[in-house]
Parts: C-alpha cells; sequence; structure tokens
C-alpha cells in the first residue's frame, strides 16, 4: 500500500495545480430551459493548500440556447417578415389567398426558405450575457431557486463579485472561500451560477444559468481507483509485501477482532436458529453445531479447547455472551488460518481414544460412588439441631451427586457422571496405529516411495515398542510428537515455518532438534494463548469501550467545536447581512412595492370594468347632489346663526311656513347661543334632521325639546352649557352620531339613562351641575375620552361605571364630596389625567396601581389616610403606585406629614411640575415612578430621607411651609434640578451640597428666621436666575456671590444688612432687580451709581440718613426705585411757616430728588475747594464769604442764587466737624481719621476752656488783692503823701518788670513756633514730594494712604502757623 500510495502521489504531485488538496467538485447542469437564453458547461472543484480554500471553476463555455421551433414562433416570424415587406412597400400575397394549388404549394416553400433564413440569422445574433453571480449553497441545487441568493455565499472572484465568461471562449475562474469553516465547508450541497432579481433585466426572481451538485472528493478517489485497477495492483503489492515481511511483522491479536456487535448478532442469530431462549445455556455439542452454522470453521478438538477456556466455571454450558466470547477467541488466536499452521496438539486431540479396559474400570469406579452417595443420603438424620453438625458432609454428598444427577441428562457420555481428571485423562488417552497414520496425512506427511514401512517403523519408535505391539499402543503426545519427528521431511517443514536449514555434518541432527524445540514452543504458546484468552477478551473490551468513549468524548468536543465554528461563522455572516441590510431593505421594498403593483394590477383592472357602471351613476348622483349643496352654500342655507341677538323666544315664522321648513332641513349648524330664549319649539328640531351642530349656551333654558334626539339623530355636537336645565331628555340616548356634550353650569340633579345608544361620544363636560350620581349606561359609551364632572354633589360613583372606558385619558372629579373611588378605576389603561381634589376620599382603590399611563395626579383637599383601602402602612402604599411608570406630577401639598418614606423608591422617581393638594396623608406611596415634580410644601416635616438624593431626575420640588431645620447632603445629587422652594421652614443653615445643583434657576430660601449666611458653595449655581432670600438674619454675602453669572432676581429684604453689598456691581451683565428694603442701611456708598444697570431697586424701610449726590445716576437710569419709609436725618433741616421743622422728618421721596439734584450742581465742587482750604475755615482763618465767593468764582454759569441755603448747610457742618459733609459711607480708613480728628478737636476744645477758666481765676484773685489793698493806701496817703508817691513808684516799677519778662516769653514762644514751622515745611515739601511720586508710579491705595497722610501732617501741623504755602501746592 505504501508503494502504491507513492506511486500515485508522485504521479500526481508533478503538476502544480495539482498540490491543492480536492475536498468537494461536480459538473455544472443546465439551468432554467424556460427563462435563461444561454447555459453554462464546466466542472467546479473546491481545493484547500496551507489552509486556504478556493473555489475553481474549469472549462467554462457558454452554449446559446437553440430557438424551438413552435407553431407560435413560426407565426411569429412570418408575421415579422410580411410586416416588412409592406413597409417596404412591397406588394404582399398570402400563400392561403392563392387559388392555385401549384402556386400555393410553390409560395408555401418560398414562405418555408425566408423562415428557415430568419431562423439561422435569429441564432447568429450574439448572447446578451447579464451580470452573473456565484454562490455556494447548503441546499440541494436545482434549476429554479427563488432563494438561491439569500440563503448562499457570494463567491469574490479577481475582478470583483461578477462572474464574466465570454461567448465562444473556454475559460477558467477561481476565487476564494473565506470565513467558511472546513465543518460547514463540507456540508454544502451545491454551487449555482445566476443572475439576481435586481440587475438588468429585473425579474421577480433569480434566474439559475447553471448549477453543480458537489460531492466529496474521497468517494471519487475511489471510483478512479477501481477504474484504473489500482485496488489488484493493491492487493497484489500487499501480498508480496505479506509474504516477505511475515517472518519480520505478525500482526497484532487485537487487530484481528472485528467489531463486537458483529459477534453479538452472529451469536444471537444461532440461539434463534436452534430455538434457545437468550437466558438458557448450551453444553459443548450445541456450541459446536452452532460453530458449524456460524460457518466457523474449526476441528472439534480446537473447538473443544475454546469452550473449556471460556467456560471458567468447568460446568460444561455455556450461555449467548460465552459463545460470543468463543468466537471473539477464535479470531484473537487466529484459528482460521491453513493447515500448515496446525499444532501437533489439535491433530493429537482429533484423533486420541481411551482404551476400552479403561472405560470399564471408569465405569466401575462411577456406579460404586454413586451407591455410596446414595447410602450416605438415607442415613442423614431429620433433626435440626444434627444439620448444622453435618453440613460440610452434605455438601460433599450434594457435590458428588451432581455427577450422577447430570450423567443422566448427558446425551452423549452417559457413563461420565463427572468429569474425570484432566491429569488423568492425558495418560489414558492416546491415538493407535490407524489414527496415527490419518494423523501424519492431516500434516501433510506422505510415505516415501521405496520405504513401505516407514510409518509404522516412525510409530515403533516413537511409542517404545516392536512391530508385533504395535495394535494394542495408544501414543501420548510426546510420543506422537516424536514419532512425527521421525518421519516428517524435516526440510520441508523447516520451509513451511519460513526457517532456513542447516548444511554440513550433522545439519540434519540440528535441524531435526530445531523443529522439535519449535514445535514444543508453539505448543506452549498455544496452551498459554488458550489459558489467557477470556483475559485477553475483557481487556480487549475494556480497550475498545475506552476507545468507544474516547471517540464519543472526542466526537462531542468535535461538536462542541462545530458549535463555536458555526457561531463564529453564524456571527460573521450576520455582521456581513447587518452591512449589507441597508441596501437591500431598498431593494427589499423596491420588489415588495414591484410585486404589490404587479399583484395589484389585474384586481385593479377586473375591479374597474366592475366598478365604471357603479361609478357613472354615483357620478351623476353626485353632481347633482354637488350642485344642490353648493347652492345651498351660496344662499347661506347650511347655517342659520342667531347667536347674541338678545332673543326672548323663536317667531314661528321661522319653522312653520314650507319655505322655512325646506330652508331648516339644509341647516347644517344652528347657533342660538347668548341669548335669552327659556324653550326651544318641538317642530323647529323636527324639520332639522341635516343639523350636526346646535349652540344653545348662554341662554335661560329649563327644558329641552322631548324628541329632541330622535328628530335630530345627525346631530354631533351639543352645546347647552350655562343654561337653567333641570333635567335632560331620555331621547338623547338616540343620538348615535353625538361626539361631543357640553351641558355645564346648569342646574341638573341627575342625568337620563340612556347613554348606550351614544356610542360615538367622545367628550362629556358636565361641570358645574347638581348631581348626585351618575348613571351606569354612561359607562357603555366605551369611546369617551374626556369627562368633567367637576363641582358637583356626587358623593359615590358606580363600581362598574369605568369598566369599558379604556379610552378615558382626561377624568375630572374635582370639587365634589366623594368618599371612595370606584374599584373599576384600573380599566381606564389610557388615563393620563386624574383631578380628584377637594373631595372626601379616605382611600384610593388597590386597582388604582393599574393607571400605568397615568401622568398627572391631582389628590389636593381630600382626607386620605393611607393610599389603598385594604392595606395600611408603607408597604400598602408603596404596593399601589408600583407600576405607574409614566406618573409626572403627584400633588401632596398642604398635608400633615411628618415623614417622606422614600425607602422604596429606589430612583424611580423623577418630576416635573409643581401642582398643589392639601389632604389628611398620613404616610406617602413610596412607589413614586417617572414624576417630574413633587409638591411637598404646606406640611409637618421636620426631616427629610437621604433617599430624596435618588430623584436624580427631578426638575421641581417644593418643600415650604415645613418645619425643616437641615436639608440631606444627598439633595446634590439632583442634577437636573430647576426650582427649588424650601421658604417658610426653621432652615439653620444651607448644605454645602446646594452648589452641586447647576441645573437650578429659582431658590426661594426665604422666612427662614435662623439662617444667617449662604454658604460659598453657591458658586457652583453656575444658571441661577432668581435667588429669594427675604424675610432671614443674612448680613452680608459671602465672596462667592459675585461668581453668579446668570442671576437676573435678588431678594434679600428683612435681614440684618448694615453696609450696602456694593460687590454686587461684578452682576451688572445679568442682576436686573435687586430687593434690600427693611434692612439697617445708613448710609450707601458714593459709587453706587455703578448699579445704573438695574431696572429694579428697593431700599424702603431702612434707616437711611441721607443719600450721596451720585444717586442721581440711579434715579435717572433705574425704572423703579423704592425709598420709602427713611429718616433722613442728616438732610438740612426745612424752615416751615412759624417754627424750624427737624431735620428730614418731613422729607418726602420727591423732595429728596429735588435736594440730590440741587446738591449735584455744586458738591464736587465744593468738596473739592474744602480739601484745599478746608482747614482755613475749620481754624477760622478763613471765613463763610470767602468760601461762598469762591465757590461762585469757580461754578461761573452753573451758580444759582437759590443754592445759598444749601451750601450754607454744607459749609456750616463741614466747618463745625473739620470734615466736608458726606452723604455718603465712607471706608474704614477715613471713618478711623475723621474719629480721631474729633478728638483731637474735643481735646483741643477742653484744653482752651481749662485755659479760659484758669486765666479767668487769676484775674479774680488779682481782684480781689487790690480790692483788700486799697484801704490801706487810703489811710496811709491821708498821714503820708510820701508813701503814696513811694508805692506809686513801686507799682509801675513792677509793672514794667512784668512787661518786659511777656515780652521775653513772647519772643521766646515765637521763635518756637517759627522752629517747629521751618521743620514742618520741610516736612510738608517731602510730603508732597511723595503724593507726586505716588501719583506717578504707585498704585491708588498707597495714593490714598500717602495723601490723606500728608493732609493730616499739613492740617494739623503747618496751616495753623500760617506758613507761606501756595495753593497750587495744597491742591
Amino acid at each position: 500500500h505504501e508503494l502504491m500510495i507513492s506511486l500515485v502521489a508522485f504521479e500526481n504531485g508533478n503538476s502544480a495545480e495539482n498540490r491543492w488538496s480536492s475536498k468537494l467538485n461536480g459538473d455544472l447542469r443546465d439551468g432554467d430551459p424556460l427563462l435563461t437564453q444561454f447555459t453554462i458547461q464546466g466542472s467546479v472543484e473546491i481545493n484547500e493548500l496551507g489552509g486556504h480554500t478556493r473555489l475553481f471553476l474549469r472549462n467554462i463555455e457558454i452554449i446559446k440556447r437553440q430557438l424551438p421551433l413552435t407553431d407560435k414562433l413560426k407565426d411569429e416570424f412570418r408575421q415579422r417578415y410580411y410586416d416588412e415587406r409592406i413597409k417596404e412597400g412591397v406588394g404582399v400575397i398570402y400563400p392561403k389567398d392563392i387559388d392555385d394549388e401549384e402556386e400555393r404549394t410553390k409560395a408555401l416553400a418560398e414562405e418555408d426558405e425566408v423562415l428557415q433564413q430568419i431562423i439561422e440569422k435569429e441564432r447568429k445574433i450574439p448572447v446578451n450575457i447579464p451580470a452573473l453571480k456565484v454562490f455556494i449553497t447548503d441546499k440541494k441545487p436545482k434549476n429554479r431557486m427563488v432563494d438561491a441568493h439569500k440563503a448562499g455565499i457570494l463567491i469574490h472572484f479577481s475582478s470583483g463579485d461578477t462572474f464574466a465568461p465570454k461567448e465562444k471562449i473556454i475559460s477558467q475562474f477561481e476565487g476564494p472561500i473565506k470565513d467558511i469553516p472546513e465543518s460547514l465547508l463540507m456540508k454544502m450541497q451545491g454551487v449555482v451560477i445566476l443572475k439576481l432579481p435586481q440587475d438588468s433585466p429585473i425579474t421577480a426572481e433569480p434566474l439559475i444559468y447553471a448549477y453543480a451538485k458537489l460531492e466529496s472528493a474521497r468517494n471519487i478517489k475511489i471510483r478512479t481507483a477501481e477504474a484504473l485497477q489500482l485496488t489488484n495492483i493493491a492487493e497484489y503489492l500487499s501480498k508480496v509485501v505479506e509474504v516477505r515481511d511475515h517472518a519480520q511483522k505478525q500482526s497484532k491479536a487485537d487487530s484481528r477482532i472485528k467489531a463486537f456487535h458483529i459477534y453479538k448478532s452472529l451469536a444471537s442469530n444461532c440461539w434463534k436458529a436452534f430455538g434457545i431462549e437468550g437466558d438458557d445455556t448450551v453444553d459443548f455439542e450445541q456450541a459446536f453445531q452452532m460453530l458449524d452454522f456460524a460457518e466457523v470453521f474449526v476441528i472439534k478438538a480446537q473447538a473443544r479447547r475454546l469452550f473449556d477456556a471460556i467456560d471458567t466455571n468447568r460446568s460444561g454450558r455455556v450461555g449467548i455472551i460465552d459463545f460470543e466470547n468463543i468466537l471473539i477467541a477464535y479470531d484473537a488466536l487466529n484459528l482460521s488460518r491453513s493447515g500448515m499452521d496446525l499444532v501437533l496438539l489439535d491433530v493429537f486431540d482429533s484423533f486420541k481414544t481411551t482404551p476400552v479396559d479403561v472405560l470399564f474400570q471408569r465405569e466401575q469406579k462411577l456406579l460404586k460412588d454413586a451407591k455410596t452417595m446414595a447410602a450416605e443420603k438415607k442415613e442423614v438424620p431429620k433433626n435440626s439441631d444434627s444439620e448444622s453438625d453435618d453440613s460440610d458432609s452434605q455438601k460433599n454428598m450434594k457435590k458428588k451427586s451432581k455427577g450422577v444427577f447430570d450423567a443422566k441428562n448427558d446425551n452423549k457420555t452417559k457413563l461420565l457422571g463427572t468429569k474425570p481428571n484432566t491429569k488423568d485423562m492425558e495418560l489414558e488417552e492416546g491415538i493407535d496405529f490407524s489414527s496415527f497414520c490419518e494423523a501424519i496425512q492431516m500434516l501433510g506427511v506422505k510415505q516415501k516411495e521405496g520405504e513401505p514401512d516407514a510409518i509404522r517403523e516412525a510409530f515403533c519408535a516413537g511409542g517404545g515398542v516392536t512391530v508385533s505391539e504395535v495394535d494394542g499402543k495408544h501414543l501420548s503426545v510426546d510420543e506422537f510428537r516424536k514419532a512425527f519427528l521421525r518421519i516428517a521431511d524435516i526440510d520441508a517443514e523447516l520451509l513451511k515455518r519460513g526457517l532456513r536449514k542447516d548444511g554440513g555434518l550433522f545439519g540434519a541432527a540440528r535441524n531435526r532438534e530445531r523443529l522439535a524445540r519449535i514445535t514444543a514452543d508453539v505448543e506452549a504458546a498455544y496452551r498459554e494463548n488458550l489459558g489467557g484468552v477470556l483475559t485477553f477478551i475483557d481487556r480487549v473490551k475494556q480497550e475498545r469501550r475506552a476507545r468507544k468513549d474516547q471517540r464519543r468524548r472526542e466526537q462531542e468536543a468535535f461538536r462542541e467545536k462545530l458549535l463555536h465554528e458555526a457561531l463564529r461563522f453564524q456571527a460573521l455572516r450576520s455582521q456581513e447581512k447587518r452591512l449589507k441590510i441597508k441596501k437591500e431593505q431598498e431593494e427589499r421594498a423596491k420588489q415588495r412595492v414591484d410585486g404589490k403593483v404587479l399583484r395589484n394590477k389585474l384586481l385593479q383592472r377586473q375591479q374597474e370594468n366592475q366598478l365604471q357602471k357603479q361609478r357613472e351613476i354615483q357620478a351623476n348622483s353626485e353632481q347633482s347632489e354637488k350642485l344642490r349643496l353648493s347652492e345651498i352654500r351660496a344662499l347661506g342655507l347650511d347655517r342659520l346663526e342667531l347667536g347674541a341677538s338678545s332673543l326672548r323666544s323663536l317667531s314661528a315664522e321661522l319653522y312653520t311656513t314650507p319655505s322655512a321648513q325646506m330652508k331648516l332641513s339644509y341647516v347644517v349648524l344652528l347657533d342660538l347661543s347668548f341669548n335669552l330664549l327659556e324653550q326651544i319649539p318641538q317642530q323647529l328640531c323636527y324639520w332639522m334632521t341635516s343639523c350636526k351642530h346646535m349652540k344653545l349656551s348662554q341662554n335661560r333654558l329649563k327644558l329641552l325639546p322631548s324628541d329632541l334626539g330622535i328628530q335630530m339623530a345627525s346631530l354631533e355636537i351639543l352645546e347647552i352649557d350655562n343654561n337653567h336645565l333641570l333635567e335632560l331628555p331620555e331621547s338623547l340616548g338616540h343620538l348615535a352620531k353625538l361626539r361631543r356634550l357640553d351641558f355645564s353650569s346648569n342646574h341638573l340633579q341627575h342625568l337620563p339613562d340612556s347613554w348606550a345608544g351614544c356610542g360615538e361620544l367622545r367628550q362629556l363636560c358636565a361641570h358645574s351641575n347638581d348631581l348626585k350620581h351618575v348613571p351606569r349606561s354612561l359607562g357603555r359609551c366605551s369611546k369617551l375620552e374626556y369627562i368633567d364632572l367637576a363641582r358637583n354633589h356626587l358623593e359615590a360613583l358606580g363600581d362598574d361605571l369605568l369598566v369599558e372606558l379604556s379610552s378615558l385619558t382626561h377624568l375630572n372629579l374635582s370639587l365634589n364630596r366623594l368618599l371612595v373611588l370606584p374599584a373599576s378605576m384600573g380599566g381606564c389603561s389610557q388615563l393620563r389625567l386624574l383631578d380628584v381634589s377637594r373631595n372626601r376620599l379616605q382611600a384610593l382603590p388597590s386597582s388604582f396601581q393599574q393607571l400605568v399611563a397615568l401622568e398627572h395626579c391631582n389628590l389636593e383637599y381630600n382626607d386620605i389616610l393611607c393610599m389603598n383601602a385594604n392595606k395600611i402602612g408603607n408597604v400598602a402604599a408603596a404596593e399601589l403606585l408600583d407600576g405607574m411608570t409614566a406618573l409626572k406630577l403627584l400633588n401632596v401639598r398642604g398635608n400633615r406629614l411628618q415623614i417622606l418614606p422614600l425607602g422604596a423608591m429606589a430612583g424611580r422617581l423623577s418630576g416635573k411640575d409643581d401642582v398643589g393638594s392639601k389632604n389628611s396623608i398620613s404616610m406617602l406611596s413610596s412607589s413614586v415612578f417617572s414624576l417630574t415634580a413633587l409638591d411637598l410644601s404646606a406640611n409637618s416635616l421636620a426631616s427629610l430621607p437621604q433617599e430624596l438624593g435618588l430623584l436624580d431626575q427631578l426638575l421641581q420640588l417644593s418643600l415650604q411651609r415645613n418645619r425643616l431645620t437641615v436639608l440631606p447632603a444627598e439633595l446634590g445629587s439632583l442634577s437636573v434640578l430647576q426650582r427649588l422652594d424650601v421658604s417658610h421652614n426653621l432652615l439653620l443653615e444651607l448644605p454645602g451640597c446646594l452648589g452641586q445643583l447647576q441645573a437650578l434657576r429659582s431658590l426661594d430660601i426665604s422666612c427662614n428666621p435662623n439662617l444667617s449666611q449662604l454658604p460659598r458653595s453657591i458658586i457652583g449655581l453656575v444658571n441661577l436666575l432668581d435667588l429669594h432670600a427675604s424675610r432671614c438674619s443674612i448680613s452680608a454675602f459671602p465672596d462667592t456671590v459675585t461668581s453668579l453669572p446668570k442671576l437676573t432676581e435678588l431678594d434679600v429684604s428683612i435681614n440684618a444688612f448694615r453696609h450696602f453689598p456694593i460687590e454686587l456691581v461684578a452682576l451688572s451683565s445679568s442682576l436686573r432687580s435687586l430687593d434690600l428694603s427693611g434692612n439697617k442701611l445708613t448710609l450707601l456708598p458714593r459709587n453706587i451709581n455703578s448699579l445704573s444697570f438695574l431696572t429694579n431697586l428697593d431700599l424702603s424701610r431702612n434707616n437711611l440718613r441721607a443719600l450721596p449726590v451720585e444717586f442721581v445716576d440711579i434715579l435717572e437710569s433705574v425704572v423703579s426705585v423704592q425709598l420709602a419709609s427713611n429718616p433722613w436725618d442728616l438732610l438740612p433741616a426745612k424752615w416751615g411757616s412759624s417754627r424750624v421743622q427737624s431735620a428730614g422728618s418731613s422729607y418726602s421721596v420727591a423732595e429728596v430728588a429735588d435736594l440730590l439734584y440741587a446738591a449735584r450742581r455744586f458738591y464736587s465742587v465744593a468738596e473739592q475747594l474744602w480739601l484745599s482750604l478746608g482747614a482755613l475755615h475749620y481754624n477760622q482763618r478763613l471765613g463763610w464769604d470767602h468760601f461762598l465767593a469762591e465757590l461762585r468764582g469757580r461754578l461761573a454759569g452753573g451758580w444759582d442764587e437759590t443754592l445759598v441755603p444749601l451750601v450754607k448747610h454744607v459749609y456750616f457742618t463741614s466747618r463745625s466737624s473739620g470734615e466736608f459733609l458726606c452723604w455718603h459711607s465712607v471706608d474704614k480708613f477715613t471713618a478711623e481719621e475723621g474719629g480721631e480728628r474729633r478728638r483731637r478737636d474735643a481735646t483741643k476744645r477742653m484744653m482752651a476752656v481749662e485755659e479760659a477758666e484758669q486765666t479767668q481765676q487769676m484775674q479774680a484773685q488779682r481782684a480781689n488783692a487790690k480790692y483788700h489793698t486799697r484801704p490801706l493806701a487810703v489811710a496811709s496817703s491821708c498821714s503820708d503823701q510820701g508813701v503814696n508817691l513811694q508805692a506809686q513808684a513801686a507799682q509801675s516799677a513792677l509793672a514794667n518788670q512784668l512787661t518786659d519778662k511777656t515780652q521775653q516769653v513772647k519772643a521766646r514762644v515765637e521763635r518756637r513756633q517759627r522752629r517747629l514751622a521751618k521743620g514742618a515745611e520741610v516736612e510738608a515739601r517731602r510730603l508732597i514730594d511723595d503724593v507726586l511720586l505716588s501719583d506717578r508710579e504707585g498704585c491708588l491705595l498707597d495714593r490714598q494712604r500717602t495723601r490723606d497722610k500728608a493732609r493730616q501732617v499739613l492740617f494739623k501741623h503747618v496751616l495753623p502757623t500760617g506758613l507761606g504755602i501756595s495753593d497750587d501746592d495744597l491742591s
């Protein structure tokens, strides 16, 4: 086989093309013969090389189909020929028109000749080859396949997807096969060459031009080998190789064993053939016959050895499984070999016999043993106690007797009760001379010519007897072997066994010895194999079972691998298909449209013929009706509009005359609204059969015509609202076309029970009546979409009222007296809006959770204690709204909620709108699903759960009027929240997480009296528009408030602000409204005019003492400025008619504005003048006249004498304090400087007062001294005139002395002041230089500080000295 395979492989490997390993192949067959003009011939091969698979199309040739010469085709060609002759202007005579028979025959022959030429010409027309594609499919290919392009896999060639052969040219094509596992590739059944339906020309299905059925290449190779007679060559080569290598290679025993099911089937057939049940056993004779029946050719001795080898329990019988093992052992031991391989032991056992005397002795012994056992059996005692003592003896007796009973049943050996010992039998049995002669003939030993007694001599030599003792001698096995070697041809025997003989002098003896040893070894091996054959069979069974299990596991693994590859391939295919789906969808849509058009064309044509007459009839009737209606519309007879005409009754002429009745039959719209009608005549309704819309609203109707519904059956809209109706007629139930009914704002107490006939009713408006119940028949109007029963006296609704209203979307039951809702509420599966506010509901029905489409739920002003009438607590509440995923609005405003259970909500809450409700709900359900707005205001909530942060879709949250002290940090998780209202609570502070609400637009924290500050995290509210923080305790804004870029409205009224938050100037781009009313502001900053971008500024109810003159800019630019309720105590006092009024007490806002406008004209100039000369005025070096004259000169044309009182107030107020009058707040440094100046002036004033008091005391003392010395002087003058002269001289001398001392003191003081002034002048010059330098190089703050310090030094030290410093230097 190896040689043959190598030869074939060598021949096949000569060409490069044959290096591909063939997988599948097939020949192309003819395609659809009816729809295609040509076919394609050739072959298809799928080959593999190095893991790459390719499709080969070999010897491809296009064969044009021959036109079938049918009678129809011939007639078509004839007609074409005659038409061309007629177009050319040649006269045409048809053969059938010729009367002469001969001429007609000649014309027919010419016609046939012309016809043959036309056919030949048609055949020579080249074939129009469309765009062809090649698909490989796993379905059986046929010449017509509708889904071949959908179920197959497209093959791509080098030129693209298109397969393009040419006519009359034999071509070769090949293309790769990608993404197809080998396991799936082998399952492909065919290749199809087709044209897609969408390709030109467009067809309804793909056209199959050729197809090939794929077959496995392995089967093809086998048939090829048989055709080339390679099997015979292989057989011959195998025999040669087997003979050549027989001595070196021995086949294994297990390879000779067939499949076990073969042995099982063979054994079962033998059992059935012999009529033996499956559980029964057979003896050796039956087994031997079965072997013969099974065509297992074996000598009886071999069969006996096999039987004994399998019968391990030595029972002499075997079952069906043992028989299978015998068959397996037969093949395993290779007992079917030729006679040359028979061992001597087999031949010996075939011819051995037992001597007669030995048989007789054995029979006598067995009979004796049987009698002994029978006697022992009779002597067995019946006592049960002795049974245990003699149990061993009984067992022995049973064993001995068993052989006797079995011997009776034995058909062949009746004398053998028990099986004799094998060793004894071997010693006693043997073959006699006649059997010896037959045995050596079986072994192939022939008597040599010229040696007639050679066999007898060999027998005697083997048995060790003389010739005379031959007849009574039986040879044993060893003796038989010795006799055989004596007579056998040693050289021939060695040759049979594939051995070479030895030559030489002693070669014959050595060869005989070798043959004897080989024979003994073969017999020993034979016996050994027989002994272990059962073990070998069991081992083979185990191995094959293990291999079977391994194969099964491998198959399972292979199947899993195939499944994995199939899934991968399917995923790849799906990906590829998904990429094509978009294009194919358009093509399929077009195909569907085309197909539908083609299918409908025939029906349309058939229907057109049938409907043509009906259309003509209808057209005539419609035309006449159209003309009639157009005439009616042209005359305006289809509308009767008498609304707002103050009619108290209808004139009889409107409906009594024939012409009026005819006109009423044309009316479609009747408008009698906004009149004073109290009744509608019955006859009016009788003639209005075509009326569809009737307006009777805003009248004084108490009753309607009883036959209104019967006479006006076409009515679709009926409006009777805002009347005085007490009841409705029963005939309304006959309005089958009624779609809208509005009887709201009447005095109805009950409704008719005939609504079942209004099947088309969509809208029912019945609000603002006195209804106490709703009829059950209203629930049968299954198309109702809108019901408004608000503002009635309903106490209950029927349980089955809402069962059939599955289309209801709007239900308004507000402002009633309902205690419960009907249990059938869940039947309104499309309900979107439910308003049950201002009722007396105590619970909601369990079916409430079935309202899966509910979006708006209003429960305000009720007495609900729990959300489920059957359960109480949070669990029921959570279950009630479970599944209501469309809920958008939930109103629980104005309740007494103390706990908000959101633990079970688990992120299902979200909110959008904000509507209120005021209930007595004690616990809110936790199953609120898709809310976009939640209003919990006006409750008693003291805290909020952490689960509130799970409402990550909430847009609006209202928590005002509760008892909240803190807000949870999880509030920052509401990332889309836009409106938050926590006003009227007890909040101590706002959480820092508030800055995470980046989407927040409106924040209301008003009326939280304990809230003293805003968090710095407010910087995160980048989208905040409105901030309301009134009635809190806020005294200042955080520095981050300037980072709110979109803040438009800011309300911080009634807080604790003492200083105006001028930092709000940073919000000039967005802030438009600022409310600081009700605070503690006293003065405003001077740069208040920077807030001129505002449109609304409220500073009322503060402690404002004055306004800076720059506030005039605010008054001119801001639209609304509120300044009421301020003291204005810094403004000048107003002079009344009789007395001076207190400052600011009688100023109105307008007067304050006028004062500011007046002050603005001189204030800045006066301030500059004071800065330059204020120190001189403060030290009274200059006076009022100088200041007024200087101010007049600087203002020039802008001066007005009416400003003198105001300027005088400013001047003297500034002169008294030493600072220019400020109507604005100052910074901290300036305030400290002014305070220091005022303290210093007070100290100076106190020192001056003390000095004046001391001078006055000294003068008083001198006066007293003079008074006491005067009497003495008078007395002495009388006595002695000389003494007086001396006294006068002494007094004058003292006066002169005092004058000199005073002059000296004054001189010292002047010198000291000059020194101080000179130093102060130098310091002032230096300070002035520093100020100028700082103006050029320093910052604003440094300039201000340096200027203030220089001013302080100048006013304190320099200017009081009166040194000459120019005004320019001072300025």
